[in-house]
């Protein structure tokens, strides 16, 4: 009986450093590290190449060392980069290939200076919540992602008059072990703001979590209208003070 040979698999490549919408520092050698795993056993797949890429600059090669495995064909990589230019964010692409040519591709996006400025939200949500809620909860990201897709109108009217829309961003801050406060934000600011970019999940531009929490932090916390209403808040948009009550309609 004829043994079929194993169909080639694609590597699994993971990028450990840097860290997403981290800084770097401009001119300063920062480090791309990680590893890559393939298939192993009795026909195992060796990963020929990892290549680290700053924008559209220069490949450059990293440095494999394999890990012992016996079921798996896995290597760590390093290399060493430094970005001299340009605006932030800039991506970082690391491409893993191996012997049968297939690849694998992560980006990361870093930034070479201040990775924010600080600047208040034209529109800004405080509220009390007796519900625990955390900022990097895959449901609330999910809903940050759909709010963002109702806003495109918004986004492409404020891009005619060279404004970006960016947000929504949100931070919890607790208040008693039964009680947070929620700080929701959209910024509307010129294109060269600093941002991170949009990407599958949010069509639209949103701060770093560095940016946001200083933004917030330079802001004052408005005063909640009615503390003993659940749910209780105010909204300001261009200094106009909003509660639950109120219906009005955007500035033109």
């Amino acid at each position: 009986m004829t043994r079929m040979p194993t169909p080639p698999v694609q590597p699994i490549l993971i990028v450990n450093q840097p860290k997403p919408n981290s800084v770097v520092g401009l001119n300063q050698p920062f480090q791309i590290t990680g590893q890559v795993t393939d298939r192993g056993g009795s026909e195992p797949i060796t990963i020929d190449s990892v290549t680290v890429q700053i924008d559209g600059g220069p490949l450059i090669d990293a440095t494999l060392k394999t890990i012992p495995n016996k079921t798996l064909t896995e290597v760590s990589f390093h290399a060493s980069a430094q970005i001299s230019s340009g605006n932030d964010p800039h991506t970082v692409t690391v491409v893993a290939t191996n012997d049968q040519g297939l690849r694998a591709t992560k980006a990361v996006t870093v930034f070479a200076g201040a990775v924010f400025q600080i600047d208040a939200p034209a529109v800004l949500v405080d509220a009390l919540s007796l519900i625990p809620i955390k900022a990097d909860d895959p449901k609330i990201l999910a809903l940050i992602g759909k709010i963002q897709g109702q806003l495109g109108s918004l986004s492409t009217t404020l891009a005619s008059v060279g404004k970006v829309l960016i947000g929504p961003n949100l931070v919890v801050q607790p208040i008693t072990p039964a009680e947070s406060l929620l700080r929701v934000g959209f910024w509307i600011e010129d294109p060269s703001f600093p941002v991170v970019p949009p990407s599958a999940a949010f069509p639209l531009p949103r701060l770093s979590d560095a940016a946001a929490v200083a933004s917030f932090a330079a802001t004052p916390v408005l005063t909640i209208p009615n503390p003993g209403a659940f749910p209780s808040f105010r909204c300001p948009f261009q200094s106009e003070l909003f509660s639950t009550s109120s219906t009005r309609s955007l500035p033109r």
